[in-house]
């Protein structure tokens, strides 16, 4: 059959021109789907020739021939692998792990299939019917294994993802609370700082509530927090962040606010307090605030924000205190100044 070789390394040919070239992707895609098919059709009728039946089959070529195509087709597709068909073989993804476990038995399948048939109908005495009907059900069947397979995978992908997602909420969350803990703060505070212009950090500390802890006990104490970190959180919008600080104090990064929207969200949090029924007596909470400027460091925004809560306790505590201005040294310098 050498019109059908000839044809097959005439599209070899433009598979391996398409790859030096970079370009025309579809052609060569379309180019090598038509190899492999040649060469499975011609792979598949060699089936018939081992079990002794069709010898002048049109799409047979020699078993050697027909190897060397896919093969060649196959390693200038891998020669190219970000691109086409071969990038999902190679993706780290579930249907890349599927193509790589099952794309060479999926090659081999049809010219099995085909001599086992024709066995089992010369050995069994079956008629062509019977055979095709037993050969629709095992090919059924293989799609069937060869979608669960794939299933497998994409479940199994699934669960890993929501593993490495818990890992990760777990690790940037206070057990106690369920806001955010220290490390997700810092981290968040450093992040809205780099791509947001109106930051504003609010640091917020139960008042007295080491003596709430004497007189109540610790678990008490720790629903307290509980309930102290449910009403900061409905407090705020989706984009802002409520972290526990660490003890009984707590942080809030606010993200495009000015100095109205930090005082509106401070009055609603000490309303917030104040109209919560405690089980045992009144929690209060006093507040810091502080506007960051361009360029501000997170450690300079804290500690400014920090020395307003320092000046709302010595006040007589249960109110919001706004940080004076930052230092000049705190800001960025103009463009072309070191």
């Amino acid at each position: 059959m050498l019109e059908l070789t000839a044809v097959a390394f005439t599209l070899l040919g433009l598979v391996g021109m398409a790859v030096a070239s970079r370009q025309v992707i579809w052609l060569r895609e379309a180019c090598a789907l038509a190899v492999i098919a040649i060469t499975m059709a011609s792979i598949a009728a060699f089936g018939l020739v081992l079990a002794g039946t069709a010898f002048n089959l049109p799409l047979r070529m020699p078993i050697v021939t027909a190897s060397l195509l896919l093969l060649l087709t196959l390693a200038w597709m891998a020669s190219v692998p970000s691109t086409g068909l071969t990038r999902i073989v190679v993706a780290d993804s579930p249907g890349g792990a599927f193509a790589r476990r099952l794309i060479l038995p999926a090659l081999l399948l049809p010219s099995l299939l085909t001599f086992l048939f024709e066995m089992v109908q010369a050995w069994l005495g079956v008629s062509e019917a019977q055979a095709l009907s037993l050969a629709a059900v095992v090919t059924g069947g293989v799609v069937a294994a060869a979608i669960l397979w794939v299933a497998y995978l994409l479940d199994r992908s699934e669960r890993q993802r929501r593993t490495v997602l818990a890992l990760r909420t777990d690790a940037n969350t206070d057990g106690l609370t369920g806001l955010a803990n220290r490390r997700a703060f810092d981290a968040g505070l450093a992040q809205a700082l780099r791509e947001n212009e109106d930051v504003a950090l609010l640091i917020l500390d139960l008042d007295h509530f080491k003596s709430f802890n004497d007189d109540f006990g610790h678990q008490a104490g720790d629903d307290a927090l509980r309930e102290a970190g449910r009403l900061l959180h409905a407090e705020l919008r989706p984009g802002d962040l409520a972290a526990r600080y660490g003890g009984e104090e707590f942080a809030v990064v606010l993200v495009r606010s000015d100095a109205e929207r930090v005082a509106q969200v401070g009055r609603r949090i000490l309303a917030a307090f104040h109209a919560r029924q405690w089980p045992n007596r009144p929690v209060r909470v006093s507040i810091g605030a502080a506007l960051a400027v361009s360029g501000e460091a997170p450690a300079g925004l804290i500690s400014r924000a920090d020395a307003a809560l320092y000046r709302s306790k010595q006040e007589g505590r249960d109110r919001l205190t706004m940080a004076a201005e930052a230092p000049a040294e705190a800001k960025a310098p103009p463009p072309g100044h070191a």
